[in-house]
This record gives structure tokens, sequence and C-alpha cells, in this order.
């Protein structure tokens, strides 16, 4: 592990990475200041994201935002898994600065194995059960008070081991507190919507509905009843698409 602090410690620009054989670099989008790789430590498989300052100016723009944006997930993903939703072990995190100006965050995650994005699973199988969890998971959120604001199924992985299976949210950056009811159900209308092909059916929507609804506590405590909390999120699912009848394609 003090070996790949060292490493990512050092790594200050993509070139920088590109420059380190040992790793795998999993994708660099210089234009927005980030990368993922992954990389073995102890034999062990681990994912690491790295945040970037682009360029002078836009350091001088969003001051050190950029530059701490990984020690910012890091603690993002501590909260969500205190609400007890499955985040991947985090094993380190940290900054780094040149001439003592930040230059550079990163986070050092355990890889999840044998799993699939969610995005994934339900185009391989079709399975819309899954939106019962996945209700779950986004109930759990809420009941902390908070709002992830970028939760999708592409971000989400689905492990199945001996019959279990388990939900695990792998990008926490944009985790906040929230307790506007309008900011959980536009949450709820924007993950069903990523899922518009599959999940945007009445009989799924129902279920994901109904699962939320019947878990309780903070996130409904401002609704009368299931109607009302049914009819705030259809009208806002209408906004983004109509549903889709099931068995017809659109």
């Amino acid at each position: 592990m003090r070996e790949a602090l060292r490493i990512l410690g050092e790594c200050r620009t993509p070139a920088d990475l590109r420059a380190v054989p040992l790793l795998e670099i999993v994708r660099i989008e210089e234009n927005k200041g980030k990368a993922a790789i992954r990389f073995s430590i102890d034999g062990e498989r681990v994912f690491a994201k790295i945040y970037w300052s682009i360029s002078p100016l836009k350091r001088l723009k969003d001051g050190v935002r950029g530059v701490t944006l990984g020690v910012k997930e890091a603690r993002n993903i501590k909260r969500i898994a205190s609400c007890g939703v499955d985040t991947p072990e985090l094993l380190a995190y940290g900054s780094s600065a040149a001439w003592l100006v930040p230059n550079h965050s990163y986070l050092i995650l355990r890889e999840i194995g044998q799993a699939e994005t969610l995005w994934a699973y339900v185009n391989r199988t079709a399975d819309t059960g899954i939106v019962t969890d996945a209700a779950e998971l986004i109930w759990r959120i809420h009941h902390c008070g908070l709002v992830h604001r970028d939760l999708h199924s592409k971000n989400v992985l689905l492990q199945q081991d001996d019959g279990a299976r388990r939900l695990v949210v792998i990008d926490a950056l944009g985790v906040g507190r929230v307790e506007r009811r309008a900011a959980r159900v536009a949450e709820l209308a924007r993950f069903l919507r990523k899922h518009g092909r599959i999940w945007l059916n009445r009989e799924s929507v129902d279920r994901f509905c109904q699962r939320y609804y019947q878990l309780g506590g903070n996130p409904l405590s401002k609704y009368n009843n299931y109607n009302e909390f049914r009819n705030i999120l259809d009208r806002k699912l209408s906004e983004y698409k109509p549903y889709r009848q099931p068995g017809v394609d659109q």
C-alpha cells in the first residue's frame, strides 16, 4: 500500500500515469481532469480514481475544488456506507501538492469481484424484478437525508453469490444533504428514466414505488398517503418519457 500511495502521489499529470508500467489504465479523460486505473497490491486487485487540476486558469476559477474531488468522493463513500448502502471497501485517499499548491487527489478502492453493472444485467436478462432492490438502495440514501445526484444503472454493480445478490454503489462524488421532497422525487424519476427501454412500464414502476413507499420513514414523512406520493412521481416521470406499455416497443 505504501508503494501505491507513493505512485499515486507522484503522478501529477496523465503523462506520469501512462509512464508507470504496473498500472492498467481504464480510462483517462484529460479534458475533465480525471482518470481511473486498476493495479494489484499484495496480489489483490484494486481500483483507483485520480482527479487533476486541468490548467492554472481552471485552478484559479475553481479554487482547489477540482483537485480535492478524490477526498470529497472518499468521504461521501463513507457517508452512504454508514446508511447501510453497499460500497467498495475504501482503502486509502489523499491529495498531493506542488510548491504548496494543490495538484491532484485520489482514492483507492478494493475492486468488486464477479460483478456486472446493473445496466448490463437488466439488458442481458430483462429482469425487471430487480427494481425492488434498486428502490431499497435509493431509500437507504434518502433515509439518511442525502441524495446521490448521479445515481444510475452504470455506476451500480450487481454482485451475486449463491443466490444472494447485492447492489454496490461505485460512484459517490455528487452525494449531498438535501431534505427537500422535490430533490428526492427527481432522483427517483431520473433513475427510472435511465432504464426507459425496460423499466418505464406500468408494472415495473408500480413495483418500484410500492417497495420504496413500503419502507416508510423519513423519505415519506411529507406525503399523506401512497396515492399522493405516486401521483407526484408520475408527474415527474411524464416530464422525461411516457410509460411504455408492457410488450409494446416504442
